[in-house]
Order: structure tokens, then C-alpha cells, then sequence
């Protein structure tokens, strides 16, 4: 081979061509970093988008289930309901909570001397405007009454000499003995496989004394609701003691003879209601709402959030804050709407060709709906209350976590797709397309039948 040769392969690459090669790299390493980056922001948009769904999924089956307790060994209407003792009321009135102490009523919120199976709150969770008004929506809040943390019903009644509801309990008032021995319900209570050869002492350490107090105030220091039927198949409603397990305490096992303390302001009739069949059990109200969140989401660009609640109401009408649970996050919209029975029968019998009629209201009727799930003690004899509600249809909402789009998307009244978080009450200036403060949403529509109020027809 020629020297002329040798030096021709020896050469390298001339600046063109490197200048080329690189060039084509370059755009290569461009063109992957752009698909990567596409790729990676396609991931997390999918990712917020899922959680948001499978956020709404979650809450609207707890909703659901709360939903269908409403007035579950309870009232749908404890201001004129039938069934509620009056003979030999220590009261003295029409029914036993018709001349409660005004502790126990709050205007604002369902409480003892309020109690039905649902109030509407239209319009009036926390939800901060002009978030909310700029996306033309007005979150409900709604509180359900009934029986949500058990299904036992116990057994009234005491051992031998012992009466089934005396005076001298703990907090000064009333003392609702349990019978142990003739119903299985209160060792289902207080724990499976334990057997009535332990009912003489507390064997667990206390833990008898913590399930049953538990079971009648599930929050320590605020008082609930207990109902009382007695042997005629009728009811009366109480508050319990306020305290922890044991002195001023809601219950106590008191060495396998249990014992609930009724509050001396809510006192119940005792003639009659300590014979065969009497019974006792809790009941609770439940708030629903959509409210700004305790701690703000630092890295979702300024948009303002808000969460899905579940709280307690204690029997006056008292928020409990401690028993706050969110949920669901980045909720926006809560609705409710009801089907009501208007049929002028009062006695649940069709046989006179009145069959029932039943109207069904739109989330958007939120005088019909407000005015059927009010405050029962404002309306008036005669008209359709709480306890005439057949169904609930639950309309809920939420967001992905980041503002991820520029532009709006209209979806008609019923489901909202894109949510703008801007914050400003100008709603035409930055809640219009170009700025990046839209939030994709997930909406789900249920519907809900209250089969614990199929059968209240009084008005």
C-alpha cells in the first residue's frame, strides 16, 4: 500500500462533517427529551386525574352509606312524631323533647330538640366565594340523623331489686340499666366470643368500660343522643352524661351491670318504660360539607383548597371539631336533591285510592329542596317535613390537585369539567381562556333510597 494511502485512512473527520454529526445528535437528544418530557407530564396528568377519581368514588360511598342510616332507630321527625311517648311525660308537653331546654336547640345546626332523619343546608357549606361563584356553584351541607357507629338495640332492664331506669346516676340525673342475660346484643357490643360467665367482673381491663362508653359517646366530652322505646312500642329521647368512661361518663360496665347516665335537663318517663320489650340505643348526627382546607397544597400554584368533611353534631347542636374527617380531597361542589312523598295519607294505607305521589326535585330547585329538608321545628302542620324524603340523589365534585389547563370547558348544569381556581371576584378577567387556571374535574351522580323513612307518612 502507497504512503499516499496509509496518510488518507490515517486522516480524521473534517470540521463539516463534525459540525453535521453533531447537529444531527443534538437534534436527536432534542427530539427525546421533548417526547420524554411529553411522556412525564402525561404520567402525572393521568396520575392527578386518577387520584381525583378514585377520591370521588370513595366519598360518594361513604355519603351513601350514611345516607341510608338517616332516622335508623330513630325519627324522621322528632317534632311531631307520632310514635314519640307523651302520656306521663315528666315534661308535660306533647312529647318529651317539645320542652327541652334551649341547651339542647341550635337554629344552625340538627341537635336534640331538632332531630330528623335529614336537614338540607342549601347552599351552606364553607366553601369560599368568589372560588365558588366563579364557577357558578353553591355547595350544600347536609346532616343526617340516625344510628352510625353500631345496630344493637340493648335490653332494658336491671338484676334482682335493681330498677331498669332510676334516679342517682353519675352526672346527677337518670341511670338506664342494661339487662346482660336477655339479649346477646351487648356482648356483641362490647366484643365477639365473650361469654356471660365473664359478666361478674370486667375481665378485659376496662375494655368493656371503653366499648360501651365508646358506643354511646363516641366523642369524649360533648353529649349524644340516646332513644329510649318502651313496652308499647313508643320512643323518648335523651342526652347522655358528658365525660370519659366511668364518673360523668355517657356509660360504664360496672362489673357486668351496665349502666347509661341520662343528662338530668333531658329527663325520660320511667312508668312504663322499664317493662318487656323496653330497649335502649345510641343515636348520632353527621355533618357533610365542603370547606377550605387546614393546610393549603404550597406546590398546586396558589389555587385555593378545599376538602369533603364528615363531623359529629353533639345533642345540643354543637360541631364537634375534634371528630373532623376530610374525606375526600381538592372536593369543589357538593349538591343534594330529594324525592318526596306528597300523598295527603297520612295513615300509610292506599286503600282509599290515594296512591303515592311522589315529586322529584332537581339540584337546581334549591327552594323545594331547602324547604322539605329544613329545620322540622319551623315547619308548619300539615306540609311536607324531612320525614316525608323517599330518596337522596348526591351530585359531588372534585379537582385535580395543579391547575393544568388554559382553557374552560362548558358542561350544562349537571357536571362541571373544568374548575377555575383563580381567586380573584373578576371572574371575566382571569377565568377566561390563555390562563393557566383550570383544573380538569370528576363528578358522580347517585342516588340513594331511605329505607328507614319508607314508612313515615304523618305530617
Amino acid at each position: 500500500m502507497s504512503s499516499r494511502n496509509l496518510r488518507r485512512r490515517a486522516r480524521g473527520f473534517t470540521l463539516v462533517e463534525l459540525l453535521i454529526s453533531m447537529s444531527a445528535g443534538v437534534m436527536v437528544a432534542l427530539a427525546v427529551v421533548a417526547l420524554s418530557r411529553e411522556a412525564s407530564n402525561s404520567f402525572h396528568e393521568e396520575t392527578r386525574i386518577a387520584s381525583a377519581e378514585m377520591q370521588i368514588r370513595s366519598a360518594i360511598d361513604r355519603i351513601r352509606a350514611d345516607m341510608q342510616r338517616a332516622a335508623y332507630m330513630s325519627t324522621g321527625n322528632v317534632w311531631i312524631d307520632p310514635n314519640i311517648r307523651s302520656v306521663n311525660s315528666p315534661v308535660g308537653s306533647t312529647n318529651n323533647v317539645a320542652a327541652i331546654p334551649p341547651a339542647f336547640y341550635n337554629a344552625g345546626h340538627m341537635s336534640l330538640g331538632s332531630l330528623a332523619g335529614i336537614r338540607l343546608f342549601a347552599g351552606g357549606s364553607a366553601a369560599a366565594t368568589p372560588v365558588s361563584a366563579n364557577n357558578g356553584l353553591s355547595p350544600d351541607a347536609i346532616e343526617i340523623g340516625g344510628y352510625f357507629t353500631n345496630v344493637e338495640e340493648l335490653a332494658v332492664g336491671g338484676g334482682t331489686g335493681t330498677t331498669a331506669i332510676q334516679s342517682g346516676g353519675a352526672c346527677s340525673g337518670q341511670q338506664v340499666n342494661i339487662d346482660v342475660n336477655s339479649s346477646p346484643s351487648i356482648w356483641r357490643l362490647v366484643g365477639l366470643g365473650i361469654v356471660q360467665s365473664d359478666a361478674g367482673a370486667d375481665s378485659g381491663g376496662g375494655n368493656y368500660d371503653t366499648l360501651l362508653n365508646a358506643a354511646f359517646q363516641p366523642v369524649q366530652g360533648s353529649p349524644f343522643i340516646v332513644r329510649v322505646t318502651d313496652n308499647t312500642g313508643k320512643s323518648q329521647f335523651a342526652a347522655t352524661c358528658v365525660g370519659a368512661s366511668g364518673t360523668n361518663g355517657a356509660a360504664i360496665w360496672n362489673s357486668g351491670a351496665p349502666q347509661v347516665y341520662i343528662n338530668p335537663a333531658t329527663p325520660i318517663a320511667i312508668s312504663g318504660a322499664g317493662g318487656t320489650n323496653a330497649t335502649i340505643n345510641p343515636i348520632q348526627i353527621v355533618r357533610w360539607q365542603i370547606e377550605p382546607a387546614v393546610i393549603q397544597d404550597p406546590t398546586a400554584n396558589n389555587a385555593p383548597k378545599y376538602d369533603l368533611t364528615r363531623q359529629y353534631i353533639d345533642a345540643t347542636g354543637t360541631p364537634i371539631a375534634s371528630s373532623k374527617e376530610v374525606v375526600a380531597e381538592y372536593a369543589v361542589d357538593l349538591k343534594f336533591a330529594f324525592t318526596v312523598d306528597n300523598t295527603s295519607d297520612t295513615t300509610g294505607n292506599y286503600s282509599t285510592g290515594s296512591g303515592s305521589t311522589l315529586e322529584v326535585y332537581s339540584f337546581e330547585d334549591t327552594s323545594s329542596n331547602g324547604n322539605v329538608g329544613a329545620d322540622p321545628t319551623t315547619i308548619s302542620s300539615g306540609t311536607n317535613g324531612p320525614q316525608r324524603i323517599r330518596s337522596v340523589r348526591i351530585r359531588l365534585t372534585t379537582r385535580v390537585a395543579t391547575p393544568d389547563r388554559s382553557e374552560p370547558l362548558d358542561a350544562g348544569t349537571d357536571y362541571v369539567y373544568r374548575y377555575c381556581t383563580a381567586t380573584s371576584g373578576d371572574a371575566s378577567v382571569v377565568c377566561t381562556a390563555g390562563n393557566p387556571v383550570f383544573a380538569r374535574t370528576r363528578t358522580l351522580i347517585s342516588e340513594v333510597s331511605l329505607p328507614n323513612q319508607a314508612r313515615f307518612w304523618y305530617r
